[in-house]
């Protein structure tokens, strides 16, 4: 394997994803254009702030990026 996709597949695994990987855990996968992704997106963002953690920049993310706008004007 080639220096450049082993750096590609490093970093693939360096996010929430590959973390899971490497634990051998389960996990979906739902992308943005998913007729149910702003459901399951309010689903975990209500779970995590009842747990205490989603952080301000998740919420940034959630509102201020406007995510979902940009999702409606496809």
């Amino acid at each position: 394997m080639n220096e450049q996709k082993l750096k590609y597949y490093e970093r693939l695994l360096s996010g929430r994803a590959g973390k899971l990987l490497k634990k051998g855990k389960f996990f979906l996968v739902v992308a943005e254009d998913e007729p149910y992704f702003k459901q399951v997106y309010g689903l975990i963002r209500e779970h995590e702030k009842s747990i205490g953690r989603w952080t301000d920049e998740d919420e940034e993310q959630y509102e201020g990026y406007g995510i979902f706008e940009s999702l409606d004007q496809r």
